[in-house]
């Protein structure tokens, strides 16, 4: 039986546009695995990233980028893969 493993990141801001990059450099796009959801709610945007199906290599740095027209701000998360089913 195989298990389904995800790890969801979400980022709330003020912000019109959110992306993600992973370990600092690659644009994280949407695809069978990788799944982003941008909402607003309360006057805010949220986005949601999530990574279904984890493998050892996803482990990194994820770094959600919010951009508007005063400029841009960034917040990283550690993604810690231990092991896989």
């Amino acid at each position: 039986m195989m298990t389904k493993l995800w790890r969801t990141v979400k980022c709330k801001t003020s912000d019109e546009f959110v992306s993600y990059r992973f370990r600092g450099e690659t644009k994280l796009e949407p695809d069978e695995r990788i799944k982003i959801e941008t909402k607003p709610l309360n006057g805010d945007v949220t986005s949601t990233l999530t990574i279904e199906t984890l493998k050892l290599d996803d482990k990194g740095d994820i770094k959600a980028v919010g951009k508007n027209q005063a400029g841009e701000t960034s917040a990283t998360a550690k993604l810690n893969v231990i092991g896989t089913y």
